[in-house]
């Protein structure tokens, strides 16, 4: 099993306490659980032809982080508005005496996505990409790559999904007894994404998981496997309207439009529950109040659909024979 994070057992209990650094997306530590899931299930001709592409990194798990440490970059800012889609969304906190029903219709126009700069749009373009077939050079394949197993993951995440006060980034909380970040970031305030980044995932991990990234890690792959995702795990890689590249190579696997609705399901089913009466309302504490325990399990699903689905389309377009067939674990 790959180690995710050698340092996870130094902070765990204060993220379980307080968080961590403000992050975007899942934070890195989960972006490589997502990476670990998705090498277990690689072809072995696809890792081969992935590390030759993707060598300045190193392999798959440390490309999942590559596309949050370039985007702040002079040459890759461009690339921020790439890892979400604004869908404008009803949810619960929105219902009063005139709107009585949450609503989560994902719909693809310039205010979901301006410019076609999003995470459904960047997916399909670096799918396109990485195809061997398309005819990109290995430098470009290689940049493909290390975009999709970050983004793949990102577009799992449900708040990735809703525009909502830019994605829960706006909807300040309070989690285990606190309203701020611990040190250094004491100047930050926890805020309903960063639960769903890191938080709820790594209070989990540190109460159910031996405080082990790589124990978490290989339950999830064990559940695909043989576990309670097994029966059902076929599903996260089928696709009603694959996406073909630029080749004419039919990815059936890959349908980041249908994955951001699967995503997007959870904005109205649970995602912004059990929440205080607005943005400005910290007395209600995610982390005691049932929110952790009534969610805990949705993040570690759309973890593990990230890695099978990032595996099935890297299967797929990588090498020269890709297999274009759904993993069998």
């Amino acid at each position: 099993m790959v180690l995710i994070a050698a340092s996870f057992a130094a902070t765990a209990a204060a993220l379980v306490a307080s968080g961590a650094s403000p992050v975007a997306a899942w934070s890195a530590n989960e972006h490589r659980v997502v990476g670990a899931i998705a090498k277990y299930f690689l072809d072995p001709e696809t890792e081969s032809v992935l590390n030759t592409l993707i060598a300045d990194v190193g392999d798959i798990v440390n490309a999942t982080t590559w596309a949050d440490d370039v985007k702040g970059t002079a040459p890759y800012k461009w690339s921020a508005s790439s890892h979400y889609i604004d869908y404008e969304d009803i949810v619960a906190v929105d219902l009063n005496a005139t709107v009585t029903n949450v609503s989560c219709k994902p719909v693809f126009d310039a205010v979901s996505c301006p410019g076609g700069y999003c995470v459904t749009e960047a997916i399909k373009n670096y799918t396109n990409r990485v195809d061997i077939h398309t005819g990109y050079s290995t430098k470009l394949r290689g940049e493909a790559a290390k975009f999709l197993a970050h983004y793949i993951g990102d577009i799992s995440q449900p708040l990735h999904t809703c525009g909502k006060l830019a994605g829960g980034n706006g909807w300040l909380v309070k989690w285990n007894g606190s309203i701020f970040e611990p040190a250094p970031y004491s100047s930050y305030r926890h805020n309903l994404h960063f639960i769903w980044d890191q938080y709820m995932i790594e209070a989990d991990i540190y109460l159910n998981y031996n405080n082990s990234f790589d124990v978490y890690t290989q339950k999830i792959i064990d559940d695909i496997k043989t576990g309670i995702w097994n029966p059902d795990y076929h599903k996260w890689t089928h696709c009603d309207n694959p996406f073909t590249t630029a080749s004419g190579r039919v990815v059936r696997s890959a349908c980041p439009d249908e994955w951001s609705a699967d995503a997007n399901d959870f904005n109205c089913e649970t995602v912004w529950n059990r929440l205080g009466k607005n943005a400005s309302d910290t007395n209600v504490d995610l982390f005691t109040n049932g929110y952790y325990e009534a969610n805990k399990e949705i993040a570690r699903l759309q973890l593990a659909k990230a890695g099978l689905r990032l595996a099935t389309v890297l299967n797929s377009v990588v090498p020269n024979n890709g297999k274009n067939t759904r993993v069998n674990p």
